[in-house]
């Protein structure tokens, strides 16, 4: 077993520990600003099994996750554990069940990427629409005339939007549609047409 420890703080008597299992940013500039300030030790390391997670976080006060798994084994092999940090919305790669049974609250940040996803997902919509991949494919072999990749593109505007699901990410996706003057339908049946229409939406 080989654990790569990336980055930590000088540990003092009895000072707080918080462990970041596994993170693919540059540093932890961040993380250690707020939480050394605040009297705890950051270790930054980059576990790739169980067994180096356990190595490395047995006297952790604190989990911050991004990518590592946090299985039960792992949960009753940290006794002072008090919280697990996910960076981001999911926390399926950590056993709430086993961390809730051993005192540990199970956090996320709920709203990490939502407009990011969004952003990304109607991009994809656009090249889509816009047959944006087979034109730069065409130009790239030669083929300049707009009948090189059959027929002509159709305007955004006054077409028919289908989103699926109107959570954090859904709403956002239909309010980027709007603009360009699309009628947009969604189906999440979670969600009262009154709060659709809010959106203009259907």
């Amino acid at each position: 077993m080989h654990i790569i420890i990336m980055e930590a703080t000088a540990m003092k008597d009895g000072q707080l520990k918080a462990v970041i299992t596994d993170y693919d940013y540059p540093d932890l500039a961040i993380e250690t600003e707020i939480l050394a300030k605040n009297g705890i030790q950051v270790l930054g390391a980059q576990c790739k099994s169980e067994d180096e997670l356990i190595a490395i976080a047995q006297d952790a006060d604190a989990l911050l996750v991004q990518y590592a798994r946090v299985g039960e084994r792992t949960i009753k092999n940290m006794p002072d554990c008090k919280v697990i940090a996910r960076y981001g919305i999911g926390v399926d790669i950590v056993d709430v069940k086993a961390a809730t049974d051993a005192g540990i609250i199970v956090t996320n940040v709920a709203h990490y990427c939502i407009d990011e996803v969004a952003d990304h997902a109607v991009s994809m919509f656009l090249c889509l629409a816009r047959r944006l991949r087979e034109y730069d494919t065409a130009v790239r072999e030669g083929r300049w005339h707009w009948s090189a990749c059959g027929a002509p593109i159709s305007r955004l505007k006054g077409q028919v939007a289908g989103v699926v699901g109107f959570g954090q990410i859904g709403s956002r996706i239909a309010a980027r549609l709007k603009p360009f003057g699309m009628e947009v339908v969604v189906y999440d049946p979670y969600i009262a047409d009154a709060k659709l229409a809010e959106f203009g939406a259907r």
